[in-house]
């Protein structure tokens, strides 16, 4: 008797065991490697948007998303339409989200695209461009919107308030939007995918503010040639604050000015702004372009080196020194 009771306790233990692994895979995250897009067909039941789903890949099983919906009370909300979903890691509940959200006509969708290297103005031109926003528009929400569920933003209610903050990728807006529900979008996705719980923990470690973080890597993005040379490049600037140096990027002048130049003068870098790093120590006040995330890990995880100097060259490639005498001494390959 107890052998048999042991034997099906044992059983049992199987059975719990595979059933709690069993419904982990199928309720796991999904991630979708390219863009994808599928339709909600008016009246379409649970059951026949979780088929679409998981043909789609959002889902791993059909079965388990029409159970957690029903447990969530969310049949009947999802909404029929066209949906363009990006690429990215995704629960079941963000796509439940998604679904609650609604669709709009793939061809009626505004196509909004933030480079790397772009600055706030940039940004508004295409806001401008795209039909969204006048500037005038854009800028009245930069500074009168409520941003305090974003603690990092700075407070002051100025026109390049959220320079850095707006992220580098590509969203598909919906026609109807006004600005202020694109730029809280905009945030909410900087907020939960570029600032990560992993990247505020390092910035936290190397005892830096978002800001901080965002200024070094703005520096970085627009200052680097080669995606491999960013932590080298970051590195040299934290040596250059470890040491009191001023960092004398000509990226922050260039911001200071209003333009991007190949080449700066000896006026330009006399020019009376906190941003001319040629004038002041430390961190210029706030980041001066859009950083992309390859600069953003830079500036938190920044290759260790005794270098001071760098020099961008033709060839795609930086040269790097320890003294100002071999920086001085650079070739033909210089920019």
């Amino acid at each position: 008797m107890r052998k048999f009771l042991l034997t099906l306790c044992i059983i049992l233990l199987i059975i719990v065991v595979a059933g709690f692994f069993g419904a982990r895979y199928l309720t796991a995250d999904q991630t979708l490697d390219e863009e994808t897009a599928f339709t909600i067909e008016d009246g379409s039941s649970t059951a026949s948007i979780a088929k679409v789903l998981e043909e789609n890949g959002l889902i791993a099983n059909s079965y388990a998303f029409r159970f957690f919906s029903r447990q969530h009370g969310l049949d009947g909300m999802f909404k029929a339409g066209d949906y363009t979903i990006e690429p990215g890691k995704y629960s079941m509940l963000d796509v439940c989200e998604q679904l609650i959200n609604g669709g709009v006509s793939v061809g009626d969708q505004i196509k909004l695209t933030i480079t790397e290297g772009q600055r706030i103005k940039d940004i508004v031109a295409t806001f401008e461009e795209l039909g969204i926003c006048t500037p005038e528009e854009f800028y009245d929400y930069v500074k009168n919107g409520d941003f305090s569920r974003y603690p990092y933003i700075p407070a002051d209610p100025v026109e390049n308030r959220l320079e850095g903050f707006l992220p580098a990728e590509t969203f598909y807006l919906d026609p109807s939007w006004d600005v202020a529900t694109i730029i809280d979008m905009l945030l909410e996705y900087f907020d939960e995918s570029v600032w990560t719980d992993e990247r505020d923990a390092q910035a936290k470690a190397r005892n830096m503010t978002v800001s901080e973080v965002l200024t070094m890597a703005s520096i970085v993005e627009r200052e680097a040639v080669a995606d491999e040379d960013r932590p080298l490049i970051a590195g040299v600037f934290y040596n250059r604050l470890a040491i009191d140096m001023m960092l004398q990027s000509n990226v922050t002048v260039e911001y200071a000015m209003g333009q991007w130049k190949l080449d700066l003068t000896t006026e330009d870098i006399k020019i009376d702004s906190p941003y001319n790093t040629y004038l002041h120590t430390g961190l210029p006040p706030g980041p001066v372009c859009t950083p992309g995330l390859l600069s953003i890990d830079a500036a938190l995880w920044p290759q260790e080196s005794d270098y001071l100097y760098f020099w961008g060259q033709k060839d795609g490639t930086t040269r790097f020194s320890t003294t100002l005498e071999e920086h001085n001494a650079g070739g033909e390959g210089d920019l």
